[in-house]
């Protein structure tokens, strides 16, 4: 998750697609949220960093389907 998001992030950069700019920093938290959980024990559901991914998959999506609607 970390480096997808880190990926996303450095697409966003070089290409500016626009989805990048929500999928990049929601997968890197969602990320973060498992590394915490894994190394140091933190009371955190395995469910919540893979909903943090799925929503901000959810939210790029939506917001660059909206933007090349119109």
């Amino acid at each position: 998750m970390l480096l997808y998001g880190a990926y996303c992030m450095q697409n966003y950069v070089a290409c500016k697609e626009i989805h990048c700019g929500f999928t990049g920093p929601g997968f890197t938290l969602a990320g973060l949220l498992m590394l915490v959980r894994t190394t140091a024990g933190a009371p955190i559901s395995l469910e919540v960093p893979w909903l943090v991914f799925a929503a901000a998959a959810c939210i790029g999506f939506c917001v660059e389907h909206a933007r090349t609607r119109t």
